[in-house]
């Protein structure tokens, strides 16, 4: 498993929500969520946001985010300024 943060800039809740319209489109135009996609939230961070996602493998992370996630913040304009991915070491559901 790993996590991959990304952190995008100048972004109010307002362009986040119109941004995760789209994404959403794109997400019931696949048949439902992507392949290895354990969980998602996105959060707020400063003048922008970040989205936070855990995924079963590297592989379908970048499936994923370099198919969809990542063109669609630049065709929405939107700015990224760091992605990090990290193993986890732990994941626990209630």
């Amino acid at each position: 498993m790993v996590v991959a943060e990304i952190r995008v800039l100048n972004a109010s809740k307002a362009d986040f929500d119109a941004f995760d319209v789209g994404v959403s489109g794109a997400i019931e135009e696949m048949g439902g969520p992507p392949e290895g996609l354990v969980t998602h939230v996105v959060r707020p961070d400063g003048d922008g946001f970040v989205i936070c996602d855990v995924w079963r493998t590297p592989e379908d992370l970048r499936r994923f985010n370099d198919g969809v996630l990542l063109p669609m913040l630049a065709a929405a304009g939107h700015v990224v300024s760091d992605e990090r991915v990290s193993p986890v070491w732990s994941y626990a559901r209630p």
